[in-house]
């Protein structure tokens, strides 16, 4: 396995990630989940008004002051009436026939002082890490490790308590998760709730692409949705793509999140999963040139950052996105995205014997630098020098106790040491903390390939899964690389009494062996060698004409 390939879908890890709000020319301004606090500790202050109901809504709160007055809190952006009057981040306004007069109203509003809501802007798919909620946050990781692990009665599991009711969330989150469910054999309940009428918040346009999405999957749903999106609901929809991508739709994700982009160019995370979307898909060049339109759309962004490095490297620029990633390490930097692009950089063919010589003279005049370290030890991986790249990686996860890599590459160091249970620990600890890295599967079946078929087959099985997710296709060097794996495998069967041979990357114990052919060759060499002048010292060999021995005397 070549250490370079480390950083093969890290343009999608990188543009999945990238969330936030953007400017945009039209908001669509929703609550958070936490406004609740807030709303119920500015009401609890407007004096002789009594609030008999409150009602938090997708886009506004409203506050029943009896059977014929309400107040109206709504953003600045979307006021619900003609006359509003500022408190705060909100807008109020009054509507009914039966409301207290002007004074005794204003003199409530001035006691409550302002109220400061948390607004969430959906025409750039943004959202703020304080409106969060927790609750919703643990389905989604549940969903998520489910999907990992292509589990679909693990990801219904975690979604039917929300879709029972067990579990209130905000109407605007449904778009996420209904297509996911529908994909895991959901589809009645999915559609049952699309059909509640709570979800005509989302408005006709969106409501209608999510039923559609429900019923008749990806491929019809996305041309629907890209028939009749707007500007307005087109940044709605991105979580119906995200739910795509995550269920292994890419093709109907890219198509919609391309469409959204279009219609919306302020919307920022259309563009980000469109071009994670094409990376998937294996074209690249699409997924550079989108990055680029949004370069340069956006600007100097910072949400734009980690997209631009991840395309940089999607497109070629290596010197330049070398020279950003050095910087950022050299500021502080120490994500898990920049080190291994960094990392693969620093791996790729050219240059990479004369870096790996540099990096271990580095570690050995700086052995605390665990920076250094973590830079030499793939790199000596990737040149061979496995003593030199286990020296640098011993006790490294401590360093960097997230980075399920680090035990990765110990893994790889101490197999070709000949150290079979350090290497199966190691495995072990990286395919557990990075259950969705088809690089890590596929080393998982090296390792194991001779200590049990079965897991080594299972992990095989897990890596293919992994690279259809990517979009990594038939073609592709890794897709023929497990292929060859898998043949091997089922060729050697369940006797693990020789060694299971094949094209395999990685051989066991190879610095041994590798010690061992170099003896015996340099054994060769000398016989020769001690040939070669046993025969230059005794001329021909021939007796003398005449007969009798060269020493005999005359």
């Amino acid at each position: 396995m070549k250490a370079g390939r480390w950083t093969r879908g890290l343009v999608v890890a990188v543009a999945g990630m990238v969330l936030g709000a953007a400017p945009a020319a039209r908001a669509e301004m929703v609550l958070g989940a936490d406004a609740a606090r807030p709303v119920k500790a500015w009401t609890s202050k407007l004096g002789t008004l009594k609030p008999e109901r409150i009602e938090i809504q997708q886009g506004r709160v409203v506050v029943h002051l009896g059977e014929a007055c309400r107040l109206l809190v709504s953003h600045p952006s979307r006021a619900s009436c003609p006359m509003v009057r500022s408190v705060g981040n909100a807008v109020v306004c009054w509507d009914g026939g039966a409301c207290p007069p002007e004074s005794e109203r204003e003199a409530a509003l001035t006691q409550a002082g302002p109220l400061a809501l948390p607004w969430i802007d959906l025409s750039s798919g943004g959202t703020e890490p304080e409106t969060v909620d927790p609750k919703l946050e643990a389905v989604r990781a549940a969903v998520a490790e489910a999907l990992s692990k292509r589990e679909p009665a693990g990801v219904a599991k975690a979604l039917e308590p929300l879709l029972r009711g067990k579990q209130t969330i905000r109407v605007v989150e449904w778009p996420s998760l209904l297509p996911v469910a529908a994909a895991v054999g959901l589809g009645r309940e999915a559609f049952e709730m699309a059909m509640s009428p709570q979800l005509a918040e989302l408005g006709p346009t969106r409501l209608s692409a999510l039923r559609v999405a429900i019923l008749r999957g990806p491929v019809l749903g996305a041309a629907v949705a890209e028939a009749i999106l707007d500007r307005q609901s087109a940044c709605g929809l991105v979580p119906v793509a995200k739910a795509w991508s995550s269920v292994g739709a890419v093709a109907s994700a890219a198509s919609l999140a391309g469409a959204a982009q279009q219609a919306n160019p302020d919307c920022f995370e259309a563009w980000a999963v469109a071009v994670e979307a094409q990376s998937r898909l294996g074209d690249t060049a699409e997924a550079a040139r989108l990055a680029d339109a949004a370069r340069a759309h956006f600007g100097e962004d910072p949400r734009f950052g980690q997209v631009a490095d991840a395309f940089l490297w999607a497109s070629g620029r290596v010197e330049e996105l070398r020279e950003r990633l050095e910087a950022k390490v050299a500021a502080g930097d120490r994500t898990e995205e920049v080190l291994l692009q960094l990392i693969g950089i620093y791996n790729l063919d050219a240059g990479r014997t004369e870096r790996a010589t540099d990096l271990a003279r580095q570690v050995a005049e700086r052995p605390d630098d665990m920076l250094v370290r973590l830079f030499a030890g793939p790199v000596l991986l990737g040149d061979r020098d496995y003593p030199q790249a286990m020296k640098a990686l011993d006790g490294l996860e401590k360093a960097f106790p997230k980075l399920a890599q680090v035990h990765a590459w110990t893994a790889i160091a101490a197999f070709h040491l000949g150290q079979l249970d350090k290497a199966k620990a190691a495995i072990a600890k990286a395919a557990k903390m990075a259950p969705r890295d088809p690089e890590i599967a596929y080393l998982q079946a090296e390792i194991l390939r001779d200590v049990d078929r079965k897991r080594a087959l299972d992990a095989l099985e897990r890596h293919v899964a992994l690279l259809d997710e990517l979009g990594i296709g038939p073609g592709s060097a890794e897709r023929k690389r497990a292929r060859t794996a898998r043949e091997a495998l089922e060729q050697c069967g369940k006797d693990l009494a020789e060694p299971c041979a094949g094209a395999w990357e990685h051989i066991f114990d190879s610095v041994a062996a590798d010690a061992r052919g170099a003896a015996e060759k340099a054994r060769m060499e000398a016989e020769e060698k001690a040939k070669a002048a046993e025969g230059g010292a005794g001329g021909s060999g021939e007796a003398p004409a005449g007969g009798g021995s060269p020493d005999a005397a005359p």
